[in-house]
């Protein structure tokens, strides 16, 4: 378990607070490549570096900056490890910013202790006062940077586009932070702006909407606006810092890892493919404890070419530990596939994306709500995703609505129709059809084929697949666990190959769905079910990966010789022939169907 520092996290502020392990590499890193980039590497080089954090915390990432730039100026200059030393390299090389006055407070009383350390040579009041001018209390993403990169300036009292003065802004909202009063060094001289800016930035729908408004008129990149825009705060910062930083300079961001796969975020994708120049990408996993939060550390050298690949690098256990992702999946806007690679190449261009998404039910007040049926709350309402398998409900789960409410929401539609749905919070679909007379709540989504000529029990044997599943969970999700929702864009970007000869796909649906539907069925039954899904993957797996259709053709032919209208179990056994299972047998075996299904999360 890396360390963690002594306040973690807070909920409620978007705050959470880096392991030290992952700040260590990330500032480290960063400081490596912005030292690589220099075309002349001196003591001058290093003395004059600024480092940036702009949600400082209590600076666990200014504490990697100083000491690794201490150890290269000792190396660098054959110097020795001296007081006066670790006070030049905090009046000089580090700077913070943060808009909560206890973390400011303990940042400074972090340095002060860091400076001490090794020495006593100069008095604590004299650390403090340097500090206090590092570390600067206020809003880094309000506030002028007298920069040309920034629409005009934002303290001149002039008026925005919806009619408000910034000045008037400044008076009623916040006040603003003038990074050119703050840090004069910085953005006094030919070359203004920070070198390495580096940090966790806060993270969530914080902003006020004088913030928003003041963003949107000041900023020059715009990432919120339509559903590839978000106002989430993180976003946010990585344009703010790109305002900051200078031309030749390096950003390293801790993100939540929605940032890679959600619709909201193609806006900030596109930019950091494109401007920030995104070189590598950490997938950190669950770094947080107790939180329900997984994260991503972006490295960013604007000036560097665009158009090489993107190194992504896996802290999972268990999952490919390096691979190269292109730069056009984020600059299209689409979800950033990190775990990309040939057979996703040779999948997609086969399949169509966008022929489905995701709608998330709705959710009823509970006094219209009831556990048990009884007169007037009669209409079964899955409200939760545990209500939702392959091809079954789980009707422990249910609860039933008011039939009268239904009518005076507009739900009766709803009701009297038959779709397919899917459990919401899942890395990928887990689908069943929704007869008439049942409604569904916010913890299941409804799958829309926006083409006619798709059959949705065709669709729902496609997306109970394993291939699908795999799909999702290594390209469409990144190997996420926590908060993956398929109405986020999942679905969308599932590329759909449709069959030629749909009707096994129709038989092989309704066989299972009957057998799903027994509550208690005998080893004999489940030993059907099995063999119809085995049947149903290899399918999917023909369709997708294997040259020829030989298994679907012979099971659309076994399929003509049999009454659909006979006991499904029936119905099963004429299916599970000696030459279908061998056909079935020739599918499951293709080396990349052998590479699929011993991959990671494939075992559940």
């Amino acid at each position: 378990m890396p360390k963690r520092s002594r306040r973690f996290h807070s909920r409620k502020s978007g705050v959470y607070y880096t392991p030290e392990e992952i700040a260590e590499y990330i500032t480290r890193k960063s400081i490596d490549a912005w030292i690589n980039g220099q075309n002349q590497r001196d003591s001058e080089m290093l003395t004059s570096v600024r480092v940036l954090d702009p949600a400082v915390g209590d600076g666990v990432f200014l504490l990697v900056a100083a000491e690794y730039l201490l150890q290269k100026r000792c190396e660098l200059n054959q110097a020795e490890d001296t007081g006066h030393l670790r006070a030049s390299i905090l009046s000089t090389n580090l700077f913070g910013v943060d808009l909560r006055k206890d973390a400011v407070r303990e940042c400074r009383m972090k340095l002060v202790e860091w400076a001490q350390r090794t020495s006593q040579e100069l008095p604590p009041s004299a650390l403090k006062e340097i500090v206090e001018r590092q570390i600067r209390k206020g809003n880094s993403l309000v506030g002028s940077t007298n920069s040309n990169k920034e629409r005009g300036n934002a303290l001149d009292g002039s008026t925005n586009k919806h009619g408000s003065s910034h000045s008037a802004m400044k008076r009623s909202s916040f006040k603003p932070f003038s990074w050119c009063e703050e840090f004069p060094d910085v953005f006094s001289n030919q070359k203004p702006g920070f070198d390495i800016i580096v940090g966790n930035p806060p993270f969530g729908n914080l902003l006020t909407s004088s913030e928003k408004e003041y963003i949107e008129s000041t900023y020059d990149v715009a990432l919120f606006g339509g559903r590839e825009g978000t106002w989430n705060i993180a976003a946010q910062f990585l344009a703010r810092a790109s305002s900051l930083l200078k031309l030749d300079g390096e950003i390293a961001f801790v993100v939540p890892n929605s940032i890679m796969r959600t619709k909201q975020f193609s806006k900030t994708r596109a930019f950091l493919a494109g401007r920030l120049g995104v070189w590598m990408i950490i997938d950190e996993g669950s770094p947080f404890q107790d939180v329900t939060l997984e994260m991503v550390s972006v490295f960013c050298s604007p000036n560097k070419p665009g158009d090489s690949g993107i190194i992504v690098m896996s802290r999972r256990p268990g999952i490919p530990t390096k691979n190269v992702a292109p730069r056009k999946t984020f600059q299209d806007g689409g979800i950033a596939v990190l775990y990309h690679d040939d057979l996703f190449k040779k999948i997609v261009p086969k399949g169509t994306t966008g022929q489905i998404s995701a709608t998330r039910g709705r959710d009823i007040p509970s006094e219209y709500v009831r556990v048990n049926k009884s007169d007037g709350f009669s209409v079964p309402y899955a409200s939760s995703g545990r209500s939702i398998r392959r091809y079954g409900f789980d009707r422990k789960y249910f609860k039933y609505a008011n039939d009268s409410y239904l009518e005076t929401q507009n739900l009766q539609k709803t009701k009297d129709s038959r779709f397919l749905l899917a459990t919401k919070n899942k890395a990928y679909p887990r689908c069943v059809l929704k007869p008439k007379g049942m409604i569904h709540g916010g913890g299941v989504v409804s799958i829309v084929i926006h083409n006619r000529k798709m059959d949705s029990r065709v669709l729902g044997v496609i997306l109970n697949s394993r291939m699908i599943r795999y799909l999702c969970v290594r390209y469409l999700t990144n190997y996420s666990k926590l908060t993956t929702c398929l109405n986020t864009g999942i679905i969308e970007e599932i590329p759909i190959i449709y069959p030629d000869i749909p009707e096994p796909y129709v038989s092989l649906f309704e066989s299972l769905q009957e057998l799903y539907r027994i509550d208690s069925p005998t080893l004999e039954t489940q030993r059907k079910i099995e063999s119809l899904d085995r049947i149903a993957d290899a399918l999917v797996y023909e369709l997708y990966l294997v040259e020829g259709k030989s298994l679907v053709e012979k099971i659309d032919e076994r399929f003509k010789h049999i009454d659909n209208q006979r006991n499904p179990i029936r119905t099963a056994n004429d299916i599970i022939s000696e030459e279908i299972s061998k056909c079935m047998k020739q599918v499951l075996s293709n080396s990349v169907v052998l590479q699929i299904e011993n991959s990671p999360r494939m075992d559940a």
